[in-house]
């Protein structure tokens, strides 16, 4: 695919410096936050902490990813899958901003991030002035949405639930716009699963009404949504063994339980991550292309839920075995 050569071969090699399984494990058994910095600053993240700040984990490490984003942009001769990854920072903003005018709160521009693909200032004067059309259709008719909706029931809920699924529409139109990344779209179609199938056991375990789930399931996944809206209406139980005999039953198979008060919902977590790591490196098949950066992306971004796992168990004084049962194996 052209232009894609080097930039494949680039991030294979890079791909090289991904800390290991053994490491993770080993790490798993030190003991404190001082343990942890050391070790940490053995590893390509070592200059983004100090003895002052490892409590800022999550900060420094969202910083961290969208200077990855912009490196990798000069890395890759295509932007698409980039652009895709930084909608999350957009649809954050545009939440926040949308709720914030209708619900009639105040406004604090400090919580808004610069790290998305449009400004907070031009999101902002787009949402104030309902300026929908100038966003892509999927958001523009889903802001256009919220708002009835809004008026109608005063759920601020709603416009989670119907901005969240403008979201992953919005990236799965992306992915299937362009032919090049059409190995992409199952997976992303995957992922749609993945978060079906933690919203159906939530929503279960917590008792919410149907018409609520329905406003949740997310749309475009590989099992129809249809299945999904109609599996809700039975029980706990049904609903595990559909899941057990799916395609991601075999994965899932430990995770299984049959009863709500039994079901282990970080394992199912878990569970789904190892599955989506397995999903992606199937790209080392493809010798160039945007697969390459997707699964690049999708284990560099594993590989930092590790080291959070790994500094909040230390943090939390959580015992190293937990800690070594909630790392995602087979990153690197």
């Amino acid at each position: 695919m052209e232009g894609w050569t080097y930039s494949a071969s680039l991030l294979r090699a890079r791909k090289n410096q991904f800390i290991k399984d053994d490491s993770f494990l080993k790490w798993a058994e030190l003991e404190g936050r001082d343990s942890i910095l050391k070790i940490l600053k053995d590893t390509p993240y070592g200059t983004l902490f100090n003895n002052d700040n490892l409590e800022n984990y999550e900060k420094i490490f969202d910083e961290y990813i969208v200077k990855l984003y912009a490196e990798l942009s000069e890395i890759v001769p295509e932007k698409t899958v980039i652009n895709a990854e930084k909608a999350i920072y957009d649809l954050n903003n545009m939440k926040f901003i949308f709720k914030s005018k209708f619900l009639s709160t105040k406004f604090n521009w400090s919580i808004l991030t610069e790290f998305g693909n449009i400004k907070p200032e031009i999101l902002y004067t787009y949402i104030e002035k309902k300026l929908y059309y100038n966003f892509p259709a999927i958001f523009s008719k889903s802001l256009y949405k919220a708002e009835m909706e809004f008026a109608d029931t005063g759920n601020k809920q709603d416009i989670d639930f119907i901005l969240d699924k403008a979201f992953f529409d919005y990236k799965l139109d992306i992915f299937r716009s362009k032919k090049s990344h059409s190995g992409i779209e199952p997976v992303f179609r995957m992922s749609i699963d993945m978060e079906n199938i933690k919203n159906i056991i939530r929503a279960k375990k917590l008792g919410f009404s149907p018409e609520v789930f329905d406003k949740i399931i997310l749309s475009n996944g590989i099992i129809a949504e249809d299945i999904l809206k109609k599996l809700y209406n039975e029980n706990f139980s049904s609903i595990i063994e559909y899941i057990s005999k799916s395609e991601y039953g075999e994965h899932l198979a430990g995770v299984m339980t049959q009863t709500p008060e039994t079901f282990n919902f970080s394992l199912l977590e878990k569970s789904l991550d190892q599955l989506m790591i397995a999903a992606v490196k199937k790209f080392v098949f493809v010798t160039e292309g945007p697969e390459v950066l997707y699964e690049y992306i999708t284990l560099k971004k594993m590989e930092i839920k590790n080291l959070k796992i790994l500094i909040i168990g230390k943090l939390n004084g959580i015992p190293s075995a937990d800690i070594k049962n909630r790392l995602r194996m087979g990153v690197a």
